[in-house]
């Protein structure tokens, strides 16, 4: 199961020095980026480069940089981290039940 999400990247994330937006959403490892906009105009993957590893979305556009990009993606629920904390609640929950119930009857021996 996935969720979608929408980002605005502007000027305020826009890093002269690396001619890059830092985008700190791609932190998270199970974030897919799926497309980016410029306004109304859907960039090419020629215009940008998504570098992972230092959290940046890179303009590699003729022209100047738009002055704000929105980030249109989806985010991979099976293995986040509200999943597993689910998962690990009802673990407990059913070892403390299953231990109560020994108790129990250990009790009435």
């Amino acid at each position: 199961m996935e969720a979608s999400f929408d980002l605005k990247l502007t000027d305020q994330d826009w890093d002269r020095k690396i001619s890059a937006w830092r985008c700190l959403t791609l932190k998270i490892p199970e974030v897919e980026i799926n497309s980016i906009y410029a306004g109304d105009n859907r960039l090419s993957a020629n215009d940008y480069g998504i570098d992972r590893g230092l959290w940046v979305i890179r303009w590699k556009g003729k022209t100047q940089q738009p002055k704000e990009i929105q980030l249109l993606g989806t985010l991979s629920q099976k293995s986040t981290r509200a999943g597993k904390k689910f998962s690990w609640n009802k673990t407990t929950i059913t070892v403390f039940g299953i231990a109560s119930i020994m108790l129990i009857l250990i009790g009435q021996w």
